[in-house]
């Protein structure tokens, strides 16, 4: 499932193809309670699956604060936001797009196939840079796919 964006290939003029990664880390665990080593699985993980580098932005949504200190612990470096409550973990990596340049990245990976990105998956696309969904297909959402540059099709839960 994949199609290519209209207006540009993911390359940023003067830029030399920085990335961002937005986890739902709860999500692509396929569980609300996570560990550190379930944390270092999916860093692991995504640097298999989605060439996440050491100059890449990462960004980690969790809606439980013992989840928030596993991800710290499990995934230095990384960006920890936390928002409780449903849909606590979307709603604070949406929160957290708004304080970048989105222009500045040559790629958004979102890890996630929740329908509530689906307003700021549109946007990110109409500045120009492409967004790659990764999700397990029975939770990716129809409205999501729809407007993602690409979608990556995860066979099974990390974990």
């Amino acid at each position: 499932m994949s199609r290519k964006a209209s207006s540009r290939n993911g390359y940023v003029a003067g830029h030399v193809g920085r990335k961002l990664f937005l986890v739902d880390i709860e999500n692509y665990c396929g569980k609300p309670v996570l560990t550190e080593e379930d944390v270092a699985f999916v860093k692991e993980d995504l640097s298999k699956t989605c060439g996440v580098s050491e100059n890449d932005l990462v960004v980690i949504g969790t809606s439980h604060s013992s989840n928030l200190i596993c991800s710290w612990i499990g995934w230095p470096g990384a960006r920890q936001v936390i928002m409780f409550g449903h849909d606590g973990a979307d709603k604070a990596l949406i929160d957290a797009v708004a304080e970048y340049r989105i222009e500045t990245f040559a790629e958004v990976i979102l890890i996630s196939g929740d329908g509530i990105f689906s307003g700021v998956v549109e946007a990110i696309c109409r500045c120009g840079v492409s967004v790659t969904v990764s999700s397990l297909a029975r939770s990716l959402s129809r409205s999501l796919a729809s407007v993602a540059t690409r979608v990556h099709i995860v066979a099974r839960p990390a974990l």
